[in-house]
């Protein structure tokens, strides 16, 4: 089957800084395959025994689920049966395109749900229709937000059927947070930006009712800039009070790294606290504390890392790399170490024209670069700090992909693990094809280990870590690094 090369679809509006064209391989086809487990629950360890060698931390794969063309979306994972198991849920890719439920326990398919274009956000839980079962909502190339009930798949609402008049522009993963409107269900803070018929749009940041998909409230971006990562914010809490974080700008277009401010019920316009001008900031802007200090850092896609007081807006430090791209936000450790990590792309278009993909360790306090490697091909997902051979100390998993790709179907991939501390490369997991997906790591059975879900063509993969997990049982995923 040929797909469309990025490259070509890209090179059709070169003005505008659509990077969000990462997902624009449209695949004509989507189908489901279950494929059997290849060990079950019962191999499991039951009890904790001596750390796991480097080698043997992806070597066990407890299922996989093809579901063709799920490689652009990041897994999330909730209950969606009762069952206690996690279920995890992806988008895919085509047109139609799908949203899918896979049962957490052996990798079944619950569901499936079609939508018109590209569903390359991450999923979104509440429960919308007051079943006690958590509902889904994503977004995507259909310029629309959609809830499915988290039972069935069926549509419980729509964000433009509920408002006709929104333009016509791509929406990014939605944020869950507290109730804005007094109905008793959460509500959703969702991006909404891209192109309209050619012409370049402000990115808008629309607060959405849980409830019915009305737009209670929307507002542009402070610069009138394209917007393709959520903000940064404490998810599922009272969006009064609190600052949102939010990076403007794309490939070809300037932007900024600003602090916005709801006010009292989220009714009025937020205040613009602070804001720096930077490159195109298209990978979502973290927060860390470092030194006791609240810091915002952002990557820019002119290759530049820059730390911000989250309070002033003062610029601490900046680190830059010529003739690289940021597709990924820089991950932080927890508890601090002294040093962040960052990765870039060579190039200055989408998808970057080099096969090598930068890890560099910034010092936190001078912004000087401490070490880097070049883990080769492209890596677009997340970095991922986690413990993963289970010895007490972080790793660092990196998906680097060959370049050489066309529509998104290209050569193979691999799951890379590093040690965090020094960059070695411990371990890594070859996949068939290409991947922009960031990896979900979530204890699915509630067992206390852990499992890693990846998205990737064919489809899913779930890898039993068989290392300790926290009791909130996501520890690692899309927009939720600690």
């Amino acid at each position: 089957m040929k797909h469309k090369p990025l490259r070509s679809v890209r090179s059709a509006t070169p003005e505008h800084g659509a990077t969000a064209r990462r997902v624009i391989s449209v695949l004509v086809a989507t189908g489901l395959v279950f494929s059997a487990c290849s060990s079950t629950r019962a191999n499991r360890r039951d009890s904790r025994g001596d750390n796991k060698t480097a080698e043997a931390v992806l070597s066990e794969t407890c299922w996989t689920t093809t579901v063709d063309n799920a490689w652009s979306s990041s897994p999330n994972a909730t209950d969606l049966t009762g069952d206690g198991v996690l279920d995890v849920v992806v988008g895919t890719n085509g047109s139609p395109a799908f949203v899918v439920a896979v049962d957490g326990a052996n990798g079944d398919v619950l569901w499936k749900s079609e939508v018109g274009s590209d569903v390359y956000t991450s999923a979104a839980f509440l429960d919308s229709n007051g079943d006690s079962t958590p509902d889904v909502v994503m977004g995507g190339r259909s310029n629309d937000l959609f809830a499915f009930d988290g039972r069935t798949g069926s549509l419980l609402w729509s964000t433009r059927r509920t408002n006709p008049g929104l333009p016509p522009l791509w929406f990014g993963s939605a944020t869950p947070v507290a109730d804005v409107n007094g109905d008793g269900v959460a509500d959703l803070l969702a991006p909404q930006s891209g192109e309209d018929a050619g012409k370049l749009r402000a990115g808008i940041l629309h607060l959405i009712s849980g409830v019915d998909g009305s737009v209670l409230r929307s507002d542009t971006t402070p610069d009138n800039r394209e917007i393709y990562s959520p903000p940064a914010l404490a998810a599922g809490v009272d969006l009064s009070g609190q600052d949102v974080y939010v990076g403007t700008g794309g490939e070809s277009i300037p932007g900024a790294v600003t602090a916005m401010r709801y006010g009292s019920g989220a009714t009025a316009a937020p205040r613009v606290v602070w804001t720096v001008p930077t490159d195109g900031v298209v990978a979502p802007p973290i927060v860390a504390t470092i030194g006791g200090r609240k810091i915002v850092l952002a990557s820019t896609w002119g290759g530049e890392t820059i730390a911000i007081d989250a309070e002033h807006g003062e610029v601490i430090w900046r680190n830059h790399q010529p003739g690289h791209v940021a597709l990924a936000p820089p991950v932080a450790p927890v508890p601090e170490t002294g040093w962040v990590i960052v990765s870039s792309s060579r190039g200055t278009t989408f998808p970057p024209v080099g096969e090598d993909t930068v890890v560099r360790w910034i010092d936190t306090q001078s912004g000087t670069t401490i070490r880097e490697k070049n883990i080769g091909g492209l890596s677009i997902a997340d970095p991922i700090l986690f413990d993963f051979d289970d010895d007490g100390e972080q790793d660092l998993l990196v998906t680097p992909v060959a370049n050489a790709f066309e529509g998104g179907t290209g050569e193979r991939g691999r799951l890379l693990v590093l040690d965090a501390a020094r960059g070695a490369a411990l371990t890594s997991a070859p996949f068939e094809k290409f991947a922009a997906s960031t990896p979900l790591i979530a204890d699915l059975e509630g067992d206390g280990r852990a499992e890693l879900i990846h998205a990737a063509y064919p489809g899913l993969r779930c890898y039993r870590l068989d290392t300790e997990i926290g009791a909130d049982r996501v520890a690692r995923g899309y927009r939720n690094p600690e």
